[in-house]
């Protein structure tokens, strides 16, 4: 099964003629691809099975995780690993060295450094074709930016 993107196809969606997936080889979707375009057991009513989603989850869905500690630092690599390409972390705090002994996206090198800020370094450098933004404020701050700045008003 071979994943295609058309340029001119819009988001990026798969077609004939593009170029393949610049960040993986064909084989690195073909179970999320199984999962996506066909009716399972479990799936909702709503669910319409297509290739297409995939490409959605890869270039258009977006996920923000709060926090990049013990938990957030999972979830980011999960979500990368499933195929979510557009993550955004948030977190104001900076890795303390109590952190590396739970925190594993983290590296003793990095004590000190914002959390968010090093999380979104380490996946960048490690999943490749996964686009992280991190924030290292306040959620408070930032929500109503990340909001308006990714938003289509169209």
């Amino acid at each position: 099964m071979t994943m295609e993107v058309d340029p001119s196809a819009p988001n990026g969606s798969p077609g004939a003629g593009g170029a393949s997936w610049p960040d993986t080889d064909p084989a690195r979707w073909s179970h999320l691809l199984k999962v996506l375009s066909r009716r399972g057991p479990f799936n909702h009513a709503a669910f319409d099975p297509s290739p297409e989603r995939l490409a959605f989850l890869r270039r258009q869905c977006r996920v923000l995780v709060v926090g990049a500690g013990g938990l957030g630092c999972e979830l980011l690599k999960n979500l990368a690993l499933m195929g979510f390409g557009r993550l955004e972390v948030i977190d104001m705090d900076t890795i303390d060295i109590s952190n590396l002994n739970r925190q594993f996206l983290f590296r003793p090198s990095d004590v000190g450094r914002p959390k968010a800020v090093a999380a979104a370094d380490f996946i960048r450098r490690r999943i490749p074709g996964v686009e992280v933004t991190a924030h290292d404020c306040k959620i408070q701050v930032t929500t109503t930016s990340i909001l308006l700045t990714h938003t289509d008003l169209d």
